[in-house]
């Protein structure tokens, strides 16, 4: 009878952590400082795994973005502003990174609506047939405006971003 049982567990145990495993995500990341009219540099890059072992596909990747902050008051005030973040993947040695997708979004006054046009740009395998996981980052650039200061500094923190595949 204890046999039974402990098979039981164990079973039992090895369904729930099957059912538990889910595709991974960066976690949110906070915008690095840059300048307007520049890209920023780019964030850490994050290994990223499908949730079900299949090949992690562009379509398939995501960005979503959290706590939207303010510009400075130094920036002018304006709804033409754009901001645009890129998702790429990292590719190491002389194979060249790839982008993934693009999100643009206006600003209303100095602050990022997020209402985000999408631009895919690779929709199959990011890698290769087979690899489930994709080194992403991101990086971004806000149009500077014609009041904007001499050194339009933007601070870290803009907004938080959370990258992955599905």
């Amino acid at each position: 009878m204890k046999k039974i049982k402990f098979i039981s567990l164990v079973l039992g145990l090895t369904l729930i952590g099957s059912s538990v495993v889910s595709a991974t995500g960066s976690g949110y990341i906070k915008s690095p400082d840059s300048l307007a009219g520049t890209y920023s540099a780019s964030t850490k890059k994050y290994a990223c795994y499908t949730g079900n072992g299949g090949t992690a596909l562009g379509s398939n990747s995501y960005t979503y973005f959290n706590n939207p902050g303010t510009l400075q008051s130094s920036f002018s005030s304006t709804k033409s502003r754009t901001l645009k973040v890129e998702l790429w993947d990292y590719d190491p040695g002389i194979n060249a990174n790839d982008k993934i997708k693009t999100y643009e979004c206006k600003f209303n006054n100095r602050k990022p609506d997020y209402t985000f046009t999408i631009t895919p740009h690779v929709s199959g395998a990011i890698d290769g047939s087979g690899d489930d996981c994709a080194e992403l980052y991101y990086r971004y650039i806000v149009s500077k405006e014609k009041n904007d200061p001499k050194n339009p500094s933007i601070a870290d923190g803009l907004f938080y971003a959370n990258v992955g595949v599905k």
